[in-house]
């Protein structure tokens, strides 16, 4: 009862500006994270934060199994959803600064019989200003895909499901999220390298970091890689009933056929860290492919987006899965990267992000006294 009240305090005293000064953000991430979690109600949750001149941190707090009541550890592997983008986003970045493929490419360039094909382009896809409709708003689509979760889907079937509509809006004219866009920027990366996006991904970006404990479910490499069985479970109100269901745990085909470029990667913090930091830091792209992504050059990143956390400029980008949310967040200001994995599809990580910058805000002395 103590430590419950003593962790509260804290939480309360960070979020209304006037934690006790100075802070000791070893000491003190532990206990903001466990009063978040007690005070979002997440089943669990898992935290990483690499900070200048301090070593990074990884944490976690509550369950990764409900009826097991087995508490959750920070090496354990969750769903990280449309987190999954920035990855694709790098090697399509990293396949333009070998000269195979334009931003300004046609994807008629690269790929056969697509609608749109002569409009749209590959910076397009990459900044979801195409204006191609999100085949995951097709009425019935996420339904069907909790009823039936051992139906496979293909990319041409995914974008089949749009084919005949309308663009919503002229290519380049504005913003608009759509998965859509990262199935066929998938196609792309298959179709200038020759290999699965999967293959890619794990050769370009997983094996290079040493990121072990990620894994990719991939339908187009089945023989390769499956569900790891350190998947933790996955909670969500699936039937609205008032009730957290165990959606998440174990082999989901309907969810990693679709995934697939768009959300297919299992990762941990500590792997979703390292990647932060090596991609924030230039260790994946060059300086002006860097710059491009940042949106640097006309504005719009490019696998990323921007928000504002604590009077923070930060870049990231965010994830959801039934029965899991992610985020992975930069501050470019202060060169931190705060990663956040929950096995808790209604609760929002983003949240603890901007607690935790304004934690760390005080802690190097930036922030004025409450």
């Amino acid at each position: 009862m103590r430590r419950r009240l003593s962790v509260m305090l804290i939480l309360v005293a960070v979020v209304s500006g006037c934690a006790p000064d100075p802070v000791n953000a070893a000491e003190d991430l532990p206990e903001l994270l466990a009063a978040w979690q007690a005070r979002a109600g997440a089943v669990g949750v898992a935290m990483a934060v690499d900070a200048p001149g301090q070593p990074t941190w990884i944490g976690a707090a509550g369950l990764s199994d409900i009826d097991a009541q087995a508490p959750l550890a920070a090496d354990d592997q969750f769903r990280i959803g449309s987190v999954t983008k920035t990855f694709t986003a790098v090697v399509m970045l990293q396949q333009a600064e070998e000269g195979k493929v334009g931003f300004d490419d046609p994807v008629a360039r690269h790929l056969d019989g697509f609608p749109w094909g002569e409009d749209v382009t590959v910076r397009h896809l990459l900044a979801h200003t195409s204006g191609i409709p999100d085949y995951q708003r097709v009425h019935g689509f996420l339904d069907g895909q909790r009823t039936d979760r051992d139906r496979r889907w293909t990319a041409d079937e995914l974008i089949g499901l749009i084919a005949d509509r309308d663009l919503g809006h002229a290519p380049g004219s504005r913003f608009a999220y759509s998965n859509t866009n990262y199935t066929l920027l998938g196609q792309v990366i298959a179709a200038v390298s020759g290999n699965p996006w999967a293959t890619e991904v794990r050769r370009r970006i997983l094996e290079p970091l040493g990121m072990h404990d990620t894994s990719i479910p991939s339908v187009s490499i089945p023989s390769v890689e499956g569900v790891s069985p350190e998947l933790v479970a996955g909670y969500a109100d699936i039937d609205a009933d008032g009730q957290l269901d165990n959606v998440g745990g174990g082999s989901w085909p309907a969810l990693e056929s679709e995934g697939e470029a768009v959300g297919n990667i299992i990762s941990t913090v500590t792997d979703l860290q390292r990647f932060a930091a090596a991609l924030f830091r230039g260790r994946l792209l060059q300086p002006t492919s860097m710059a491009t992504m940042l949106g640097e050059d006309d504005g719009q990143p490019l696998g990323l987006h921007r928000q504002a956390y604590v009077d923070d400029t930060a870049i990231g980008h965010s994830g959801a899965d039934p029965g899991f949310a992610a985020t992975m967040t930069y501050l470019p200001d202060r060169d931190i990267t705060i990663v956040v994995l929950t096995n808790h599809g209604s609760v929002d990580p983003v949240d603890l992000v901007a607690v935790t910058a304004r934690l760390l805000r005080r802690a190097t002395g930036r922030a004025g006294g409450g």
